[in-house]
């Protein structure tokens, strides 16, 4: 496939008139661009307030029109090698003084081009979509010009032709292909992973357990033990790849304007252990070997009948590292999982360090024949404190080391998440952009009057972005320890209540902004650069419980502080620490309440945890009636597990009480996933807990709670473990999860400390 990059040409008339937008009255559009054209419609009456009369092919051409494909290249506005110039993913746009020519060697290329129409009219997306934002001013003329331009990945995830996103437009659904009503009811399938969909377990498992992974113990696993998104298939039985073969075409056939499919393993870490497949494995425990072997055989199957089509499957999960003796096929293009948009602070990882293993892994798959590799990130719920410069840094890098584009985001940071939205859009065309242009561009549209405040905060936030990159200390934690000075905080506050008060902006606007504050100094609060300096302190304190109170956030805003000191207790020295407690305090609210045998820890007096104070369980479900919780997951990450999760709560006791023999009386579950319940409750992964008082360890090992039903447990506390003052108790979640979205969950609705012999 011939891809130009990031090619435009540019070339527009220096005279002060153009073609007068009034006198467009018709489109031309050849019957294989109508979507295009309809596309095109579509921005017309956003932009103008009129409709575009869609012509026949048959009808003869007119003048004051606009002409697409085939119709332009007839009327001779454009020329074939002009769309060669922009090669089969980029277009040609030319204005003249009484038509639009807009072509390109594909249709996709043509929607790009209708896009880039669509801005040059004023329109800018909503958000993270097909909606747009009109013009403040409709549109009177286009400058006469030509554009030849194509894009810097061929695959841009996303869905809206203003910023030539087209992926999810491109991509073809697996619950759209054979057999749709396997998947209508009770299903997850969606559309990453596919594995499910090429062997369905409903369809062949009761006749054919063996094309499923074989467990550890020489059995297949159980029918009810996996889902259709978490689809674990013996890869090496021929009779797999024949019936993925023939599904896969019947997908494709059924979906005839997509480009790209994933022939895909599930969501899950449990690869089939039959001699035959670990024959195909190079080394034990990397298995993109046989993965490979399976997604070549189908999409050279599929190449010879469809030759423009590309096939996507990932290297996640076990199959992250590229093997020596097979390569990824022509038409394949391997979407390698990254936790490259995680890092804050890309460019000052990349100058010192830090993110070495994940660039071996994605310059393993470099060069190694098929499509570019793409890479998929999980950047849902970061916070990039100055993720304009973050991000181009980052895809300017990802383009120069050949990289074919992003495949997912897995979300979006928390942080001006539109304006990211819009950013990431407009890079995936062309990362060498200005991206402080692009949000001048794009910030009046979300935030009006209080814009050129917002553009202030970004300005400045990206100047100390630069300054810490240039400076080169250290990064502390993912962060340069310069970075949240006091000058620029200071500044930020400014910058950030100029925005808040602007004049005419609506409570909602207002409240929004509040929120960027808010979480500013929430991430602050975590790096400062230092903690001894009790006037920056005490600022960052006054200004983020002023910011948590308008929001409501004050019980979470103290939370998020107890985590913080509760780290900086490992490195402060006590004194220090304690004058630490008296600024940041360490309740959330709550206090322990007094009961016959001695004291019940509310929920509210937890602190660190992933989930709650809040209710669980569902209404309607006898099993596990609603109770006020507070919980802790562990999850895997790109592919990789991580348990991170741990809550605790701070209490004092009276005199007569500490050192005492006591028990700790919990009340509890092993919860099941939003996201991946049936599997849960068929073939669950036994949640791991490890429970701490005052630094001892009471207990560790399987959490023991009833899975999806509250249960209770008992744990004993030897004599002289209780203190007076500030006792620690601490529950961590150090359970292993399988898959990106599968959580392990320990979730507690009562916490109770009881004294043997008391009534």
């Amino acid at each position: 496939m011939k891809t130009m990059l990031s090619v435009l040409i540019s070339v527009c008339a220096a005279a002060a008139f153009g073609l007068s937008v009034e006198k467009i009255q018709d489109v031309h559009g050849a019957g294989e661009h109508d979507l295009s054209a309809t596309w095109l419609q579509t921005y017309w009456n956003k932009a103008t307030g009129k409709n575009l009369r869609l012509l026949k092919p048959s009808e003869p051409f007119r003048s004051n029109a606009v002409y697409l494909g085939k119709a332009a290249l007839e009327k001779g506005l454009v020329s074939k090698e002009e769309t060669a110039r922009a090669g089969s993913d980029g277009f040609v746009l030319k204005i003249t003084e009484d038509a639009i020519g807009i072509a390109s060697e594909n249709p996709w290329g043509l929607l790009c081009g209708v896009g880039r129409l669509g801005e040059m009219l004023g329109l800018r997306p909503t958000g993270n979509g097909a909606g747009v934002f009109p013009p403040s001013v409709p549109p009177r003329e286009l400058k006469e010009c030509t554009i030849i331009d194509a894009p810097a990945f061929f695959y841009r995830n996303g869905g809206n032709p203003l910023t030539g996103q087209l992926g999810s437009l491109m991509l073809g659904d697996p619950r759209h292909g054979a057999d749709p009503e396997l998947f209508r009811k009770k299903s997850d399938l969606w559309i990453d992973h596919t594995a499910g969909y090429l062997v369905p377990r409903l369809k062949y498992y009761d006749a054919h357990p063996e094309y499923y992974s074989m467990l550890k113990n020489g059995e297949r696993i159980a029918k009810d033990s996996f889902t259709d998104h978490r689809t674990p298939l013996c890869l090496s039985n021929p009779d797999v790849t024949k019936i993925s073969i023939e599904r896969a075409e019947k997908w494709v056939e059924l979906n005839p304007d997509k480009k790209f499919f994933y022939l895909t393993y599930g969501d899950t870490t449990l690869w089939c252990r039959c001699p035959e497949c670990e024959k195909l494995d190079e080394q034990p425990g990397q298995y993109a070997g046989r993965l490979l072997t399976w997604v070549n055989a189908v999409a050279d199957a599929l190449g010879k009948k469809y030759p423009d089509r590309i096939f996507l499957t990932f290297a996640y999960a076990g199959s992250d590292a590229a093997p020596e003796r097979i390569k990824p096929a022509g038409n394949v293009a391997v979407v390698v999982a990254s936790s490259l948009g995680n890092r804050p602070f890309f460019a000052h990882e990349l100058k010192q360090g830090g993110m070495e293993k994940m660039q071996e892994t994605l310059k393993g798959w470099l060069g190694r024949g098929g499509q570019r590799p793409l890479v998929c990130e999980y950047i849902g719920g970061t916070y990039q404190p100055a993720f304009v410069p973050q991000t181009a840094d980052r895809y300017r890098y990802l383009k120069k080391c050949g990289v074919g584009g992003i495949a997912f985001n897995y979300g979006n940071p928390v942080n001006f998440p539109k304006l990211w939205w819009y950013l990431h859009g407009k890079l995936l065309w062309n990362p060498e952009q200005d991206a402080m242009k692009l949000m001048e561009d794009y910030a009046p549209c979300l935030y009006g009057a209080a814009a050129p405040h917002v553009i202030a905060y970004l300005k400045l936030a990206d100047a100390q972005y630069q300054k810490t990159l240039q400076s080169g200390r250290k990064l502390a934690n993912a962060y340069p320890p310069d970075f949240y000075t006091p000058e620029f905080l200071r500044q930020a506050c400014s910058v950030l209540d100029n925005a808040i008060n602007s004049p005419g902006i609506t409570e909602t606007l207002r409240k929004e902004l509040t929120s960027e504050k808010y979480l500013m100094l929430a991430d602050a609060m975590k790096h400062l650069p230092d903690y001894n300096d009790g006037e920056l302190v005490r600022f960052v304190l006054n200004e983020g419980n002023r910011c948590a109170k308008q929001l409501n956030r004050e019980t979470e805003f103290a939370r998020s502080n107890n985590l913080v000191l509760r780290e900086l207790e490992k490195t402060l020295p006590p004194s220090r620490i304690m004058a630490l407690k008296k600024q940041i305090g360490t309740t959330t609210g709550a206090v322990p309440e007094k009961t016959a045998a001695g004291y019940r820890f509310p929920a509210a007096m937890w602190s660190g945890q992933d989930f709650g104070p809040k209710e669980y369980g569902p209404k309607n479900d006898p099993l596990s009636p609603p109770k006020l919780c507070a919980g802790v997951f562990t999850k895997a990450k790109g592919g990789r597990i991580t348990s991170s999760a741990e809550m605790s709560l701070v209490f004092d006791l009276p005199e007569p009480e500490a050192g005492k023999e006591a028990v700790l009386n919990l009340e509890g579950q092993d919860a099941v996933s939003r996201g991946a319940a049936p599997h849960h409750l068929k073939n669950k992964e036994i949640t791991m807990m490890r429970i701490t008082l005052n630094g001892t360890v009471i207990y560790d090992g399987e959490c023991g709670f009833a899975i999806h039903n509250w249960s209770r447990r008992e744990f004993k506390i030897p004599a002289g473990v209780l203190k007076k003052e500030n006792n620690s108790l601490v529950i961590r979640n150090t359970g292993h999860a399988r898959g990106a979205f599968v959580y392990c969950w320990i979730l507690i609705s009562d916490a109770q400390l009881q004294f043997p012999g008391q009534q």
